[in-house]
């Protein structure tokens, strides 16, 4: 490529002077070359005057493609070259007059083009991949290569490996004319989610599956699996069989980006065993019946006979007859119960008042028989001294004068009892007769 001078962001091009006058004009220039290349933009073109109140003339052929502006005097001035689609010559001519003869001197100058301004693209940093990536989209080929910092230079339009920050890429062409990119931004890279907190709820005899619901981190960025694959914008995971999960949350912006934590959702707990119990039947004495269970007992359990009501104690007392659905229930999963039915009889009958036949005493028996005739049979026993003694006989004898109550039981339930009074008169009064008399 041909070489150009770059002073202050301006090309610094001058004129070798041609003197034509009597009077010498000298030149200072770092470029003095009869022709010389530059690219599009301001140039700075100076003599050094023969007089410096002389008539400075400058003529630019062809009359388009540029501005000239004075710096200051009339010998320096900036001419700003059009940007051109193909290598274009000027002619820059300077007559310095003095009012009796003039000299005149020229340069070729040819403007070369400059590159579009650089479109480009930044593939920023991931949590995956910590570095962002700039890519020249236009213009590309080979006549034209690019820099991020104006000193290294490379080919390829890609630009990798990039920290945070802002950047703009030059490029330039096989004329070395250059163009600036608009300023572009490689993001920080961004943070992971936090680690996932989440609220359990563990299966019950009732719901035999758990659910696992996330309650941190919450947002409209992110979303959640627990298997890897499958993503749900949804914080809540249900259904879950016993086992062990692993929790993952991601950003959808950066979906390198994700933490994760493992929760287990615990085995569907077991219901109490078949409640078995003793029963307290109703008697004539207490008329209401009690049910205690037996199994199974223990501080994790209560118990209920109505499904409503609830206590800790396996008693129920005070029960009339009837059927009862015994319930067992865990008072870690109240839904883990079992149950089953038992029965209160009905108060049993007390023997219905005795009675009896009686033998009484005799002017030749001196005592008398009691015989109880009803109620009889193998379920009932009696007593003649107010429930002292019981026996199995209805039959009360030899019995001297007077009252006696007889009570009936029963050997089923001996608090259900009748009584009745019977009397044994005294023994009659034999007749005393004369003798008999034989006249």
């Amino acid at each position: 490529m041909k070489k150009h001078f770059l002073h202050k962001a301006r090309w610094l091009v001058a004129l070798l002077l041609v003197i034509f006058a009597t009077s010498a004009v000298m030149a200072q220039s770092p470029n003095t070359d009869p022709e010389q290349e530059v690219c599009p933009g301001p140039s700075d073109y100076w003599v050094v005057p023969d007089n410096p109140l002389n008539t400075f003339t400058w003529t630019i052929t062809p009359a388009t493609g540029w501005t000239i502006n004075t710096n200051g005097n009339d010998y320096t001035v900036i001419i700003t070259w059009d940007n051109v689609l193909v290598p274009t010559d000027y002619t820059v001519i300077l007559q310095e007059d003095n009012g009796q003869c003039y000299t005149e001197v020229s340069v070729l100058v040819t403007v070369n083009p400059q590159p579009e301004i650089p479109a480009i693209s930044a593939i920023q940093p991931t949590c995956a991949l910590q570095t962002g990536t700039i890519t020249v989209t236009s213009p590309l080929g080979p006549n034209y290569e690019y820099s991020i910092n104006g000193t290294d230079w490379q080919a390829s339009p890609v630009f990798s490996g990039l920290t945070p920050g802002n950047y703009n890429v030059t490029v330039r062409n096989e004329f070395e004319c250059t163009n600036i990119s608009a300023e572009i931004t490689i993001d920080p890279v961004p943070d992971a989610p936090e680690t996932p907190i989440a609220t359990l709820t563990q299966p019950t005899c009732a719901v035999t599956s758990g659910t696992i619901e996330v309650t941190s981190p919450l947002g409209v960025t992110l979303e959640y699996s627990i298997d890897g694959t499958t993503w749900q914008a949804s914080p809540i995971f249900s259904g879950l069989t016993p086992g062990p999960y692993t929790v993952i949350v991601r950003s959808t912006v950066d979906p390198t980006c994700e933490s994760s934590d493992v929760f287990t959702i615990n085995a569907v707990p077991d219901a109490p065993e078949t409640p078995i119990a003793t029963l307290t039947q109703p008697t004539c004495a207490v008329t209401s019946g009690s049910i205690e269970v037996t199994s199974p007992l223990g501080a994790t359990l209560e118990y209920s006979i109505d499904g409503t009501t609830w206590q800790a104690s396996p008693i129920f007392s005070g029960l009339t007859p009837g059927p009862y659905t015994v319930i067992v229930r865990s008072t870690v999963d109240p839904t883990c119960e079992s149950s089953d039915v038992f029965t209160i009889n009905a108060v049993p009958d007390a023997p219905e008042t005795p009675v009896a036949t009686i033998i009484q005493p005799t002017c030749d028996e001196a005592t008398g028989t009691i015989t109880i005739t009803s109620p009889v049979g193998v379920t009932f026993e009696y007593s003649i001294d107010g429930g002292s003694n019981w026996q199995t006989s209805p039959v009360f004898g030899p019995l001297i004068s007077g009252t006696y109550t007889i009570s009936v039981r029963s050997t089923i339930d001996p608090t259900c009892q009748s009584s009745d009074d019977f009397v044994i008169d005294p023994q009659p009064p034999s007749p005393t007769t004369s003798p008999i008399w034989h006249d």
